[in-house]
């Protein structure tokens, strides 16, 4: 048991001296981890897309007696986005990848 408290408590001076000896590394180092490993902003774009889309669909087809050529205008142009942000995540994915 003493040895599990002197482990927690090695844990956890050593995250409190590189988190309190400097902060704004320690965020930086978070954030670069989230956007560049974890790849963050590629999935968020990809799920904010898709959501996009499915509420704008639900919109439209609430009423579908005043559906008109804007309106499908309107909802091609959103439902591109997500071919674009697909597009957008493939491309940097094999860029990430090293591969072509």
């Amino acid at each position: 048991m003493l040895k599990i408290i002197n482990w927690v408590r090695t844990v956890v001076a050593e995250i409190r001296n590189s988190v309190f000896a400097d902060p704004f590394n320690a965020l930086k180092a978070n954030l670069k981890s989230l956007i560049e490993d974890h790849k963050a902003i590629r999935r968020s774009l990809v799920i904010w897309a898709a959501a996009l889309i499915t509420w704008v669909v639900a919109q439209v087809f609430r009423d579908p007696t005043k559906i008109t050529g804007d309106v499908v205008a309107a909802l091609t142009t959103v439902i591109v986005l997500l071919s674009t942000s697909i597009g957008f995540y493939h491309w940097s994915r094999h860029k990430d990848d090293g591969s072509h």
